[in-house]
């Protein structure tokens, strides 16, 4: 979803709304886990109001083309799902917005309109044995939705930016990396692409 769905992502408006912009880097560049880092972060999101968050998930803008590219899968008869390591909050508005078919995220907990500083993470990799250690194992949820679907691994395609996807692009039958943040992300990857609009996709779908 992060910088690939949308030109932007979501920690970062909201860490640069609240002024804790450097905290949240200086976690990404720590040595912890990955999904230690992600407890971290969700700590410092204590106490925001979740109808504020919802204002600023809802002004961070989609990727340039993604709609016609949605739109033009959706008539095709393709299951559309967005798996993130971000939050439900966002990635449950966008596929709502959107009318994909499904979505797998981080679930903040709140308590009357406001967030506790816990995350209830999907996790994953400890079933599959993935070394990705992150709060949502890409690989092991394409694996539960290729089946929930009934769809083969082969027929299944994952795109991604960074290096939390790096399990995913590796897995899924077709794996695109799309304007990717992290260099090793293009050399895991069937397919890279460098033009930031979606659209460029359907040249390989």
């Amino acid at each position: 979803m992060d910088g690939t769905l949308l030109n932007g992502r979501v920690i970062f408006a909201l860490s640069k709304n609240w002024g804790f912009d450097d905290k949240v880097k200086d976690i990404m560049r720590s040595d912890l886990e990955e999904y230690k880092q992600s407890e971290k972060i969700a700590s410092l999101l204590k106490g925001l109001p979740v109808n504020k968050i919802r204002d600023i998930i809802m002004k961070i803008p989609l990727t340039k083309g993604v709609k016609d590219t949605v739109e033009n899968l959706q008539k095709r008869g393709w299951i559309l799902g967005i798996m993130s390591d971000s939050y439900t909050l966002a990635t449950e508005f966008f596929c709502n917005k959107l009318k994909m078919d499904f979505h797998i995220a981080n679930k903040l907990e709140e308590i009357n309109g406001k967030l506790t500083g816990e995350v209830i993470m999907p996790l994953g990799w400890s079933e599959i044995k993935c070394d990705c250690k992150r709060s949502v194992c890409k690989k092991h949820h394409l694996d539960f939705y290729a089946r929930h679907y009934g769809i083969p691994m082969s027929q299944t395609i994952a795109i991604g930016d960074n290096k939390s996807d790096l399990c995913i692009i590796r897995q899924a039958g077709l794996g695109i990396a799309f304007n990717p943040k992290y260099p090793g992300l293009s050399k895991e990857a069937d397919v890279t692409i460098t033009k930031p609009d979606m659209r460029e996709l359907l040249k390989y779908l």
